[in-house]
C-alpha cells in the first residue's frame, strides 16, 4: 500500500455503536468495560495499522449515568492527528438501542 496504487492516505474514520443493557459488564468500568476498552480498542488498532502512531489525540466522552457504571465511557469520541497531514476520527457507543419499525 506505500507505493501510492489506490492514491494517498489523507483520513480515516472508524466508528460502532450498540446496545448493551445497563449492568452488563461490558459496561462496568472497574470491570474493564467502558466504550473504548470493549469497542474502541479495535478501531484505534486499525487507524494506527494504517496511519502509524499518532502525533496529538483530542477527545471527549459522554460517561455512563447507569447504577454501577462508576462513570465509565459511554460514548466517547476522538480525532488523531497522524503524520503526513492524515487525520483519523474514531467514535463508539455502548448505550444506542436499535431503531425501531413503526409498521
Amino acid at each position: 500500500m506505500t507505493d501510492g496504487a489506490i492514491g494517498r492516505l489523507a483520513h480515516i474514520r472508524a466508528a460502532l455503536a450498540g446496545d448493551v443493557p445497563p449492568g452488563d459488564i461490558r459496561r462496568i468500568g472497574r470491570l474493564g468495560g467502558g466504550a473504548v476498552l470493549d469497542l474502541g480498542c479495535h478501531r484505534v488498532s486499525a487507524i494506527r495499522l494504517f496511519g502509524g502512531e499518532p502525533l496529538h489525540v483530542a477527545a471527549d466522552q459522554v460517561t455512563d449515568p447507569a447504577e454501577g457504571a462508576a462513570g465509565s465511557d459511554l460514548r466517547p469520541a476522538a480525532t488523531l492527528a497522524l503524520s503526513g497531514d492524515v487525520l483519523a476520527q474514531f467514535d463508539v457507543a455502548l448505550g444506542f438501542p436499535a431503531a425501531t419499525s413503526s409498521n
